[in-house]
């Protein structure tokens, strides 16, 4: 007698693919190291010399703002010894903005990765100072929000935002402003653990009670290819729940959204883990 299997009977993936070390050293080379990560907001780096890091599956990654306007992206070491240039989440590198200097030995960096300054530079006879300039890292802004990729050619940020453009259009994200620090909470989750969270609309009539009272059955999960997006539209009924009352009553009128998104509640979440 055959059998055959129905490939939508199953949960999930396999359990041990969450917490098996050699699995996720394949994830990190062959998704996390191809996929774009985001970094900051172009608002986070107004000036020319601020910085924003990232540090991530082993890497420093730093994304700078230039004198000329731009936005590039660095590994975090030093092409001498390999010493972290610049610490913290974010800063200022330099007097004035204009370099990058190694608390190690002082090589000096300009915004454009080139090493422009070697202290006793005739030390070193075989040095080619053009050759020895900041690793570079692709970066792509969208929407004024800054993206990093370690490598692999795959689709833009744009490309796989791209079945969504219409909604996201009407937030204006290239106007934000930061309005305080970030701060970051590591947990020992497994990324998988965060994805299915976030794409998995039944936990919400039994973990999040609030949410379903203020959005009632209308709570929506739906996929594209590079990005699934999940929404729910906030019901006009009052809640008996206090709090949930006093956000019904503050949430503030966006005028330059359309009258179907004013209180419509969004997420998007970009591959594999934005």
């Amino acid at each position: 007698m055959m059998t055959h299997t129905d490939p939508q009977s199953d949960w999930g993936l396999p359990g041990w693919t969450y917490d098996n070390d050699r699995f996720f050293r394949e994830e990190q080379d062959r998704i996390f190291r191809p996929s774009w990560q985001i970094v900051c907001h172009l608002n986070d780096i107004p000036k020319a010399g601020d910085f924003h890091t990232l540090d991530y599956i082993g890497e420093s990654v730093v994304v700078v703002r230039g004198k000329d306007g731009g936005v590039r992206a660095f590994t975090n070491v030093c092409r001498h010894r390999g010493a972290r240039l610049l610490d913290g989440p974010a800063g200022h590198c330099g007097k004035g903005g204009g370099r990058i200097v190694c608390p190690y030995h002082a090589w000096t960096y300009d915004l454009e990765g080139r090493l422009i300054g070697v202290p006793m530079r005739e030390t070193y006879p075989a040095l080619e100072m053009d050759k020895q300039g900041l690793v570079k890292v692709e970066v792509e802004v969208w929407r004024g929000f800054v993206f990093v990729r370690l490598e692999g050619d795959g689709p833009s940020v744009a490309e796989m935002m791209a079945p969504y453009e219409h909604e996201v259009a009407h937030y204006r994200f290239e106007d934000l402003q930061p309005f305080g620090r970030v701060t970051l909470r590591p947990r020992t989750v497994n990324w998988k653990n965060i994805s299915d969270n976030y794409s998995d609309g039944l936990h919400i009539p039994v973990a999040h009670p609030g949410l379903t009272r203020l959005f009632g059955k209308g709570y929506g999960v739906e996929a594209a290819p590079w990005v699934d997006k999940m929404w729910g539209q906030l019901i006009d009924e009052p809640s008996n729940n206090p709090s949930e009352r006093i956000y019904q009553g503050i949430l503030p009128d966006v005028p330059h959204l359309p009258a179907d998104r004013k209180r419509l509640w969004t997420y998007f979440k970009l591959w594999p883990n934005f």
